[in-house]
């Protein structure tokens, strides 16, 4: 091969004179024959870094200097080398390459590109980093134009993350960009760079004069734009923003035609709502992310660390709202429970011919309440937010509200409408039970306080105490539901009493299993029915698992059992299969058929004749004794199956019954360590049996 006189202009890799493609990469090369393009820079850096890292290729050039990819052969491992030329004599950008070396050194999270080591050698200024095996984020936009939400809202969480970390380690990027994150190939997880102009909040010191504007102008919060010194995890919020806006809409929120006008826009134009611009399922991110454009810091997120949490869940799971909404929300269904509840001590002294202060001091109290919904929703209303949607949200279902609420008002992601039938009936029962002791309460007070008959007061006071003394029987009725679905005593309370807007309770994996699909309610859910050894065996484990300390040693054992029972009943499928196969029952009947053809030739038959009769013979006998074969196996499989299933229900009652404080688990224990022993019988009993057999083949 010719000695290398060419480089490949996309990957500068090394290639022959006569080359028309590039060896690596596939690039078209010229036809002219070139010269190796002269890169001092790089000649400098291979001086200054000496044998410890061989440079590879240029990975681009910045304001300040370049990036090389390098190998490290004592790790093998890539990095990434930026450098800072030696003719780069200015002292603010000495010192500003400085800063973002140390600024990154202090810096170690999973989202945060991070920072090996730092040299100076000569007047070459560099320092390494971890290379990121794929592109920025502003190649992957520019390349498909809009991000899928889901990928979206996963990116920005990511670098929400790592923003929170580098605030509480007093750190301000303030040049988030999508250029500044880089997407890793494999993981597709989202790292942040470049602290180049990052700021020490707690010290306030920056490289700036004050009033000057750092950061690029496209993502540049308000108060940088207004070149105020100083700035805080606010502004980076702004720009991150920014960043989740061209993400959904494919396009930024101000453009124009230089950077004075984007500046002034930033400053003084509210952008086109997000939600405008994508799909309605997608509301809540969008709301999310129109908070941190917000212009005055105050109104944004009050840190990345409450945006973070707002973005790591699927959106479609809570609902974001503006601050000035989020500090209404639920205010006028609370206040309106109060006055509800003044009216109506009021009505009962009333009632009972109290006109004074037990009457109108309640009534007050009530008239207070409306008025003080009145106020805050004129007053929210005024902060540009439409009447419909400040009562939407004021009366807004409580956070802590476990009973039905109307549709329209209730938070995304409430699960009443999926709820099972006889949980719903459940909570109901209990809202008339308390309804009816309030009634019956009141009614004993007015005919008390009215003089009225003692045999309807004394109606009214047994109507109380009933509902009182059936409260014990409810409680009971619910537990014996619980049991029967496999919950254990805690978790059935929490079905009755937990907060349907509580995501957290309803996303664990048994609890969501007895909802219906969205916006549909589910019958009475029953414990999930496995088909097959396997399912029976998985089952039983992750049942076990749930076992409190006590008996855990008794799970353990029947994980082991229903372990061996479930191969053995695995190699009976196997065998069941395989004899269904060769014991064709229609085959069966095509051999009987003839043998009655030869049989009825008998007679008149020759040698030949005989010998077919009696190989078809010993073919229907083969036949049939595999069909015996098959029956037996099938018997033994669904014995096995029998096994599985009576064990799994079994630790199934006992996970959810143990959890009862006053519970004597010993009689169900016996009942397992029984069965266990039943089932290592009948195992080892099925083993001799497979020997047999196999012997007997052979």
């Amino acid at each position: 091969m010719a000695p290398p006189t060419r480089i490949c202009p996309s990957c500068d890799t090394p290639l022959p004179a006569e080359a028309a493609f590039c060896l690596m990469c596939g690039t078209k090369i010229g036809t002219a024959v070139a010269a190796p393009p002269a890169d001092p820079l790089r000649d400098v850096l291979e001086q200054a870094v000496g044998n410890q890292y061989e440079i590879t290729r240029l990975l681009g050039r910045g304001g300040m200097g370049a990036v090389y990819l390098a190998k490290e052969p004592a790790l093998d491992r890539l990095v990434a080398i930026k450098v800072l030329p030696p003719e780069s004599g200015d002292a603010d950008t000495r010192e500003r390459f400085r800063r973002e070396a140390r600024t990154a050194a202090k810096l170690t999270h999973p989202h945060i590109v991070p920072l090996h080591t730092f040299g100076e050698a000569d007047g070459t200024m560099y320092f390494v980093m971890g290379f990121v095996q794929g592109e920025s984020l502003g190649d992957l936009m520019r390349r498909k134009g809009t991000i899928q939400a889901d990928d979206a809202r996963r990116i920005l969480a990511e670098i929400a993350d790592a923003l929170d970390y580098a605030h509480r380690q007093g750190i301000v990027h303030r040049d988030v960009k999508p250029d500044n994150i880089l997407i890793d190939d494999e993981s597709g997880k989202a790292l942040l760079t470049d602290f180049g102009i990052a700021k020490a909040a707690a010290s306030g010191s920056t490289l700036t004069e004050a009033g000057s504007v750092v950061g690029t102008v496209h993502y540049m919060s308000p108060e940088q734009a207004a070149g105020e010194k100083h700035v805080d995890g606010r502004s980076d919020l702004y720009s991150l923003g920014v960043i989740g806006y061209a993400m959904l809409a494919g396009r930024l929120p101000f453009d124009g035609g230089s950077a004075q006008e984007i500046l002034v826009q930033h400053l003084t134009k509210d952008p086109v709502p997000l939600q405008t611009l994508v799909s309605g399922a997608h509301n809540a991110l969008a709301t999310a992310l129109d908070r941190c454009l917000m212009k005055q810091p105050n109104d944004r997120w009050p840190d990345a660390r409450r945006l973070y949490e707002a973005l790591r869940e699927p959106m479609d799971q809570s609902e974001v709202l503006p601050e000035a909404l989020e500090d209404v929300a639920g205010v006028g269904s609370s206040a309106a429970g109060f006055a509800l509840a003044a009216f109506g001590v009021a009505l009962v002294a009333f009632l009972a011919g109290e006109t004074g202060r037990l009457a109108t001091v309640p009534a007050n109290l009530g008239a207070l309440a409306v008025a003080v919904i009145l106020g805050v929703a004129w007053v929210t209303h005024r902060r540009k937010f439409p009447w419909k949607r400040v009562f939407t949200v004021m009366f807004r279902q409580p956070r802590s509200w476990m009973f039905w609420w109307p549709r329209p008002l209730r938070w995304s992601g409430d699960v009443w409408d999926r709820l099972p039938t006889a949980i719903r009936r459940h909570r109901g029962g209990s809202v008339a039970y308390a309804a009816w002791a309030i009634a019956g309460f009141a009614g004993a007070i007015v005919f008390e306080a009215r003089g009225i008959g003692g045999d309807v007061k004394w109606g009214f006071f047994g109507l109380f105490a009933a509902v009182l003394f059936t409260g014990p029987v409810f409680v009971a009725r619910l537990q014996r539901w619980g049991r029967s679905v496999g919950f254990s005593r805690i978790d059935t309370v929490k079905l009755l009493t937990e907060a349907t807007s509580d995501s957290k309770f309803w996303r664990r994996p048994e609890i969501a299993a007895i909802l219906g699909p969205t916006g549909q309610p589910r019958a009475d859910p029953q414990l999930p029915q496995p088909t097959t050894a396997q399912e029976y065996l998985r089952a039983i484990e992750t049942t076990a698992k749930q076992l409190p300390e006590h008996v855990q040693d008794l799970g353990r054992q029947s994980v082991a059992t229903a372990r061996q029972l479930a191969g053995l009943a695995e190699r009976a499928e196997s065998e069941t299969g395989k004899l269904a196969r060769d014991a064709d029952p229609s085959e069966m009947a095509r051999l009987e058929e003839k043998l009655a053809i030869l049989t009825e030739q008998q007679s008149v038959e020759n040698e030949d004749d005989r010998q077919m009769r009696e190989l078809v013979q010993h073919q229907l006998d083969l036949m049939r004794r595999l069909a015996g074969r098959l029956e037996a196996a099938q018997d033994r499989k669904t014995r096995m199956l029998d096994l599985l299933k009576t064990l799994w229900l079994q630790v199934a009652d006992l996970r959810a019954q143990s959890a009862q404080e006053e519970f004597d688990s010993s009689e169900i224990t016996d009942k397992i360590s029984l069965l266990n022993e039943e089932i290592e019988i009948y195992v080892e009993s099925a083993k001799e049996t497979e020997t047999i057999l196999r012997s007997g083949e052979a």
